[in-house]
């Protein structure tokens, strides 16, 4: 018997003979119905889940800066960089509310726990976290990127880097 299963064969549970003419309903194959099951779960496994999706989960990911310190601006790469020293950390979020901390394993600690109110983009598409005292904000996108700005010292600072 020759078999021609596809997505939309799977779901209806067709299997067409070796001359392509009819459809028996009846007879599935435990090969074909194996084959059909396996389709359909390799897109989930396969597919990641975004970092915002984790997150809005009530996930925490990890975010990693891209330079070891804090620049004045990160528009075009790092204009005036700042004597503040970037290190990873981790962010958690509830409904409403988000939680940053310095990862226990950086080292020395630099940067105390900070928290804030927390607002999404449609979609969950990237969430920013406005932050408190000092001022300042963190906007993660779904693919991970973070931008993370701070107002301290007198002076804005940037940083940027991924989560995961």
């Amino acid at each position: 018997m020759k078999t021609n299963a596809t997505h939309s064969d799977c779901s209806a549970h067709r299997v067409s003979d070796r001359y392509g003419d009819s459809t028996k309903d009846a007879a599935r194959p435990l090969a074909i119905v194996l084959l059909c099951m396996a389709a359909q779960a390799v897109p989930a496994l396969a597919a990641p889940q975004s970092v915002t999706a984790e997150l809005a989960r009530g996930g925490t990911a990890r975010c990693e800066p891209a330079l070891e310190f804090f620049c004045e601006n990160i528009h075009v790469g790092c204009s005036g960089r700042s004597n503040i020293p970037a290190v990873t950390f981790d962010v958690s979020i509830n409904a409403d509310q988000a939680w940053l901390k310095q990862a226990p394993d950086h080292g020395k600690p630099v940067m105390a726990p900070r928290s804030g109110p927390i607002e999404w983009a449609a979609g969950a598409d990237s969430v920013i976290v406005w932050l408190r005292p000092p001022p300042g904000y963190l906007k993660i996108s779904s693919d991970g990127r973070y931008s993370f700005r701070q107002y301290s010292r007198g002076t804005a600072t940037m940083s940027y880097g991924k989560c995961h």
